[in-house]
């Protein structure tokens, strides 16, 4: 119950998150298996988020990977680290003959996993699309003259 585990994640492997899922699992969250790529866009649908995320990236992909990495690496450290420690735990519950209870810890905390990462990629994807829409950052061109971006930009006229 403990040992068959897989990190599961939808998009390319650069700018997706893992979620932890265990076979012994009795359940998944809904985002896991809700929408269809060609059912259009549904903030319900882990898919959609992550390719999101995926397509937001590609404005531009040099800045926005770097914040895509600051949100997701650091969690996804801990992420491993806390994995490993609630494997142990399952299967100590299993040692002493308590599956169901090693089973539920498994569950939830897989389930967790997956809609701690579902929001934040929510979150994310809005940011991304916030900071580099148009394929600028914040808003603002880096070709733009120092005159251009003093009187124009600075000046308030949109």
């Amino acid at each position: 119950e403990a040992r068959c585990l897989v990190y599961w994640g939808w998009g390319t492997a650069i700018t997706q998150y893992i979620t932890p899922v265990f076979a012994s699992a009795n359940y998944l969250p809904e985002h896991m298996f809700t929408g269809t790529r060609a059912g259009g866009y549904n903030e319900n649908s882990g898919w959609w988020v992550t390719s999101s995320v995926q397509t937001k990236a590609q404005l531009n992909f040099m800045n926005a990977i770097e914040d895509i990495r600051a949100v997701r690496d650091p969690l996804i450290d801990e992420q491993y680290d806390t994995t490993f420690a609630i494997q142990n735990a399952a299967a100590k519950l299993i040692n002493e003959g308590d599956t169901e209870a090693a089973v539920a810890l498994l569950t939830s905390y897989s389930e967790n996993q997956a809609k701690m990462w579902h929001e934040l990629y929510k979150d994310l994807s809005m940011d991304l699309e916030t900071k580099y829409w148009n394929e600028r950052v914040g808003m603002r061109t880096g070709g733009v003259t120092e005159w251009w971006q003093k009187n124009v930009i600075d000046a308030g006229i949109k």
